[in-house]
């Protein structure tokens, strides 16, 4: 009687292969040192910066990626591709940015032609954000696992509940995203763009009806 061999494991490199991100097929153009500086001071003129370090705290093991680096090349990623997705933001500062850039921002020199290299960059790249979400979530669960209608609808009542670190959490996420959006408004205002304009400025980025600081007759969602 015969016994079946024992499956053997492809080589470590073939692994690697087949599991690492898909590196850009062309050679990608560099992003100028000057455009990553503008949303670098971007977000240090928000002031998110200390709003997150505060609630990450002291956290135990690596250090991992700056929650900055990870935020300005998501950032980079809206201006140069248009899409806000971690794939897009991971390959501009694996590929895209100059070693002065990738220095500045605390960002390991990758070769493309290792393999191990860049499947290890992704991933200190995606931990560094599930830090940040996970951190600033209301409600902390896996967000890739499929969850019974009854759990999902319990997670999704956190958003809307009056527990109080729910709240705490809403208010936190509320004032980064205001600060991101104002900040740039703050930037036109302060370089004169707006000295010629009589007329309130308006910022909605929702498909639901916002309400601004004096009341106005609503407007019909936007598109």
């Amino acid at each position: 009687m015969r016994t079946a061999k024992p499956r053997a494991w492809p080589p470590r490199t073939t692994r690697a292969r087949a599991t690492r991100p898909r590196s850009p097929s062309k050679q990608t153009a560099q992003i100028p040192d000057a455009v990553v500086g503008h949303y670098t001071r971007l977000l240090d003129d928000s002031g998110v910066l200390p709003l997150i370090d505060a609630e990450l705290g002291p956290r135990p093991g690596p250090r991992g990626l700056p929650i900055a680096a990870v935020l300005t090349c998501l950032l980079l990623s809206i201006n140069h591709t248009g899409k806000a997705t971690l794939v897009e933001a991971w390959r501009i500062a694996a590929f895209c940015l100059t070693a002065t850039a990738r220095h500045r921002l605390g960002l390991p020199e990758v070769d493309p032609e290792d393999v191990h290299q860049v499947l290890a960059s992704s991933r200190r790249f995606y931990r560094a954000f599930d830090r940040l979400t996970t951190v600033l979530d209301p409600a902390r669960h896996d967000r890739r696992a499929r969850l019974p209608q009854h759990q999902a609808d319990a997670l999704a009542a956190a958003w809307d509940d009056d527990d109080p670190e729910h709240s705490r959490k809403r208010d936190l996420l509320q004032d980064i995203v205001t600060a991101l959006l104002l900040t740039p408004v703050h930037w036109a205002k302060g370089r004169g763009y707006l000295r010629r304009f009589r007329g309130d400025v308006g910022i909605d980025t929702t498909a639901t009806r916002s309400s601004p600081a004096h009341p106005a007759p609503a407007a019909p969602p936007a598109n």
